[in-house]
Order: structure tokens, then sequence, then C-alpha cells
């Protein structure tokens, strides 16, 4: 097989089926240019190196999001399902039992299910440990607990709303990647069902945080002076909750890990 002189490594591959050049990029091959058979080889050496030129920034994209897939998958491979799971704002731990189903060829998409068996129990059933299935059980404990802190954040909301006298429209849970909470100028409120995971006094701070902003939208002074009124130590919660997201358990980082997953 005959390669081309071009600034790129690159595997030549003759189609037959092929109408005209193609590229394609892959773990186990890596850049391939297809071209078809009726190519002569004076209009490979003259076309190919003037395609891979016109084409150098999407090769260089799709490397690129190769290599992160590559990255990404290891660190999934590396999260594991997790086997109890405590909410330190509860003062709860759940435990996770997994079952792998017998899959058949003619049913070979089984659905994964999650079922509540007692109040502090989940059994998850799936037909392997491939990656994908992996993200899916993370996807569906997500689900889970996002439904769960749907009640349990409304009535601790609605509690403090009730001693600071701060009143708010409607509530939201949400699952930001990076945000506690927020508040609209309407008043809604939207909480990260992650809340569940960190320290009550950090829960509470958000919520306070959260209800301080239907007096004051932005991080002013004023905005501190009144929320000091109801957690003296906010500015020491605000540094601590600052750092709670890298506390928590791995699976909670899915939807990071399997970016660009294979």
């Amino acid at each position: 097989m005959k390669t081309y002189n071009t600034f790129l490594d690159y595997t030549l591959r003759i189609s037959k089926r092929a109408h005209c050049m193609r590229l394609s990029v892959s773990l186990a091959k890596g850049l391939e240019i297809i071209v078809p058979h009726t190519m002569s080889e004076h209009e490979k050496a003259r076309f190919i190196p003037e395609f891979l030129q016109k084409k150098e920034q999407w090769i260089r994209n799709a490397i690129n999001r190769l290599q992160q897939k590559t990255s990404n998958k290891n660190r999934i491979d590396q999260c594991d399902f997790p086997k109890t799971i405590k909410l330190l704002a509860l003062d709860q731990t759940f435990t996770v039992e997994y079952l792998i189903k017998s899959v058949s060829q003619q049913d070979s998409k089984l659905p994964l299910t999650l079922k509540r068996l007692s109040e502090y129990q989940l059994s998850i059933s799936y037909d392997n440990k491939k990656t994908e299935n992996k993200i899916k059980i993370f996807a569906l404990l997500e689900q889970f607990f996002k439904d769960y802190a749907a009640y349990y954040l409304q009535k601790r909301l609605k509690q403090l709303s009730q001693l600071s006298n701060l009143s708010y429209n409607c509530l939201t849970i949400r699952s930001q990647k990076t945000r506690w909470g927020s508040c609209s100028a309407k008043k809604n409120i939207s909480l990260n069902y992650r809340l569940l995971f960190v320290e009550k006094d950090l829960l509470d701070y958000v919520l306070y945080h959260e209800l301080t902003h239907t007096l004051e939208m932005n991080h002013s002074q004023s905005f501190w002076n009144a929320l000091d009124t109801l957690i003296p130590d906010a500015r020491e919660r605000d540094q601590r909750i600052n750092q709670a997201s890298t506390q928590l358990p791995c699976w909670i980082h899915y939807k990071q890990l399997s970016t660009h997953s294979i």
C-alpha cells in the first residue's frame, strides 16, 4: 500500500464502494483516507495532500476528541458501582445491590431497572458490565435521588423560609454540574439534588443563601450583611461549600466522566 508525503500520518484504504475521497478516525486504525478504486496514482499524488490540507482542522479536532474519549473511558471504568450511598444532609445511608440479568439472543436489550426494596435499600438489574451500562446505572441513581431530593429539599426550604421570614415563589430541583443553587428575579429558587450529599450545615447555608437573594439579587455587602444575620459563619461555610464538590462520590460526576465516551 503506497502512501503520499503529507503533514499527517495516515493509512490509505482502496474501496470499491467509495465514490469519492473520505476520512475516518478511530482508536483501532487511526487516521484513514478511503479512496475509490478507480482513482489513479497520479490523482492520488495530486489530490490527497490537498484534501488533507483542506480538512486539517477537522482531522485535528477528531483526533483530540478521540484522545478525550480514551481518557474519559478510563476514568469511568475506574469509578465503581456504589454499594452504600450516604446522604450526609439527612443522616441516611442507602445500600445498593446489583443483579446481572441473563440475556438471550432473542432478548439482547433488556432494560436497566432500579427498584426500592425497602426504605433504604435499592436493587439495580442490568445485563452486563459494559461502560455504557455503567453510565446508565449512574444515571438511574441520579434520577432516583433527584426525585428523592424534591421532597426533602422542599420541606427544609419551607422551614427556613418561615424561620427567616423570607418568602420564595417556587422550587425546582436540578442536577447542575457546578452550581449548588440559584434564585431568579421572580423569586424562583433552583437547588441541586447533590445537596443531599453534603453536611447538613452546608445544606442550610445554600438554602439561606438563595433565600437571601430574594432580598438582594447580587453579592454586595448588603447581601452578606443580611446573610450574616441568619448565619454568623456564612463566609466560612461559603468556602466549605465551594470545596464540597470534590468530596462527592465518583458516580455523581458521571456526566463529566462520560463526555464523548465510547
